[in-house]
């Protein structure tokens, strides 16, 4: 069943869009009408049914790319389900894939100038690495340079096989042949912003100006939001989601309320209780409306205690928010600043500093670092001390990592946790089906390029060996110490890891300090935080 995994991969990276060139094309009336009645059939559930409509609407006109794409992604989807049985996956009456492949086979042979069938070949490739994929779309857009399907499917191949430089290029190329195609700009627009976060801005601002309030539009603001590391410019594009993308009429656009309550919480905390108080109302779902009941609840709380505070009733004030607890995904700097300022001016200095000196280990934050360095100095302590109370809170009950040895992808070589004793370690959980963990490698190489000469080493352990052979292509791409898990349950029974990706922070001397995966806002910076502080120490400290 793993085997096909990977192919759902790509099923979701593509946009199956009729092409320009190889796809101007009318099919046979009768093969139209098997692909429609196959449609039906899909969203209908009927699987089986819809395969065996594809199939005939393919054997009636081999040149039906539409008929060709949905029957290659079905029948990957059923291999899946069937657990990899593929002689048992009928795509029509008796006949399987490898048929299909054998029929496209022949037809390239007959026809090699022929683009539409290089790239089915490429749609009927199920191997892991995508390598015959890659190939075979290379050689439908070297033979019709107007064919945008096949420029998008090689894209989802490479960004696949790791190469994002070249997934962007593709996609670039069809979103020129097709200016006016909002699948084509947005697929660019995001795959860009990986790596340009000012083009991407600007060709987010250019979608949303050709296609208000098309569907596309609130994955490139949400995801403009969470690239955003102003917190000012973070708010606008998070109203301006609000606006065009209404939370009571779009589900998605409620989670990421969330980030605007918690940029709020930040910066006015009236602006968060009113949207708090808004979402309580207008969400439909009774636990949703719960949890928003609870962020009013909790932005009372902080409301209720500046109040306090500016009557001069600073005992109280810290009191009441000593039983805050902070809501998920909403950072608790506000809490623990305003704590610590109502502790101070109720002259209890020293518990207004511990609380800042656990907030700061818990959470490593810009804003935390100089309240904590004058809070110290008011206590006669020089900042060197108070950066060593901050690290004797984080390695308070730590605890060395469980050690390993593990199979290098690099060169076959046993590699041991132990040999990188004395470096900072950040150790990364990754599965190669998992979108979030290809996300993250970019930014994690990021770190390593910045930290690696002060002593930062990233090892990676992908946690299904079973996917090794395009887990070995990824991690070729970049600098990391790149291992293997023995077998599937090794990660979960060795180190208690059930998701992935999963990140670990591990000092010069062994001890696990930090867990974290890259979401939700400005995790990387906070990441790097954490680095820093683990490399100003020695294996000693």
């Amino acid at each position: 069943m793993k085997r096909y995994r990977r192919l759902i991969f790509i099923l979701a990276c593509s946009l199956v869009i009729a092409a320009a060139g190889a796809s101007q094309y009318n099919p046979r009336p009768e093969a139209k009408a098997e692909y429609e009645s196959g449609l039906v059939l899909q969203k209908a559930g009927n699987t089986a049914a819809a395969l065996e409509a594809f199939g005939r609407a393919v054997k009636l006109d081999p040149d039906y790319i539409e008929a060709c794409s949905e029957l290659a992604n079905a029948a990957k989807a059923a291999q899946r389900s069937q657990q990899g049985v593929r002689s048992q996956v009928k795509l029509a009456p008796d006949t399987t894939l490898s048929d299909f492949r054998a029929l496209y086979a022949a037809r390239a042979a007959a026809s090699p100038d022929k683009a539409v069938y290089q790239w089915a070949l490429g749609q009927f490739d199920d191997s892991q690495t995508q390598e015959a994929a890659e190939r075979y779309y290379r050689k439908a857009v070297a033979l019709d340079a107007g064919f945008v399907t096949a420029y998008q499917s090689l894209a989802s191949t490479l960004a696949y096989r790791g190469d994002l430089t070249g997934a962007r290029e593709c996609l670039r190329k069809a979103c020129e042949l097709r200016p006016h195609d909002p699948e084509a700009l947005a697929a660019y627009a995001q795959r860009v912003g990986e790596s340009d976060f000012a083009l991407y801005c600007k060709l987010t601002d250019d979608f949303l100006t050709q296609f208000p309030r098309h569907a596309a539009g609130f994955e490139l603001l949400s995801r403009m939001s969470v690239y955003e590391g102003n917190l000012t410019a973070r708010i606008a594009i998070l109203e301006r989601l609000k606006n065009l993308y209404p939370p009571d009429e779009n589900s998605n656009s409620e989670w990421y309320m969330r980030f605007l309550f918690d940029a709020y919480n930040r910066t006015d905390p009236a602006k968060a209780l009113s949207l708090a108080q808004e979402m309580s109302v207008i969400v439909r779902a009774p636990a949703i409306q719960r949890e928003w009941r609870y962020f009013a609840y909790y932005e009372q709380t902080l409301v209720t205690a500046r109040a306090l505070m500016d009557r001069h009733l600073y005992a109280q004030a810290a009191e009441q928010l000593n039983g805050a607890n902070v809501p998920y995904l909403v950072s608790s700097d506000p809490q623990s600043l305003l704590q610590a300022e109502a502790l101070a001016k109720a002259g209890n200095s020293k518990r207004a500093y511990r609380l800042l000196v656990d907030a700061m280990a818990a959470e490593p934050s810009d804003v935390l670092r100089p309240v904590l360095l004058s809070y110290g100095e008011k206590l006669k302590k020089t900042p060197s001390q108070v950066e060593q109370d901050v690290w004797s809170r984080m390695v308070y009950g730590s605890s060395s990592l469980k050690g390993f040895t593990l199979t290098s992808y690099r060169d076959g070589k046993k590699v041991r946790l132990s040999d990188y004793r004395g470096r900072v370690v950040l150790l990364d959980f990754w599965d190669p089906e998992s979108a979030a963990c290809r996300e993250e490698f970019p930014r994690l190489q990021k770190m390593l390029d910045k930290y690696g000469t002060q002593g930062l080493t990233l090892i990676t352990i992908n946690v299904h060996p079973a996917q090794d052979a395009i887990a070995a292509v990824l991690m070729g791409r970049y600098g990391f110490v790149a291992l293997r898990a023995p077998d599937n349950q090794w990660a979960l029974n060795q180190h208690h890891i059930d998701t992935t990706p999963t990140n670990i922070l591990i000092d010069r001397r062994g001890r696990a300090l930090y867990h974290s995966a890259f979401w939700g806002f400005d995790p990387q910076h906070t990441f790097e935080l954490t680095v820093q502080i683990l490399l100003a120490h020695g294996a000693k400290d």
